[in-house]
């Protein structure tokens, strides 16, 4: 069974509106939170080879996922595949988002 680290490294950019703190690390696994001010965005990006689980546990966020998009509500849950571009903002209100990264074999 791999091991990981708790760990709590904040990461603050006031030019996206979020804050981001990684609050698990292992060699596969990444696990970090988001908290969104009214007007925080995430860009648009992609993880090589990688899966992302999208939490919402406050409020609400847009997501564009491969094109489309979608407005998820706290509690739902979106699973963005391998390779999948795909950006999060938090238009209107703020937001916390647990974000799951993990390696896909």
């Amino acid at each position: 069974m791999e091991q990981g680290s708790v760990v709590y490294e904040p990461v603050s950019d006031g030019q996206l509106g979020i804050d981001q703190a990684i609050i698990f690390r292992s060699e596969r696994v990444t696990v970090k939170m988001l908290r969104f001010s009214g007007d925080g965005h995430y860009p648009m990006h992609r993880h090589v080879g990688k899966r992302e689980v999208i939490t919402v546990l406050e409020g609400s966020i847009y997501a564009v996922i491969d094109g489309e998009g979608k407005l998820l509500r706290e509690g739902e849950t979106e699973v963005v595949e391998e390779n999948t571009r795909h950006m999060l903002s938090s238009k209107g209100g703020a937001a916390k988002v647990l974000l799951t990264i993990s390696e896909t074999r």
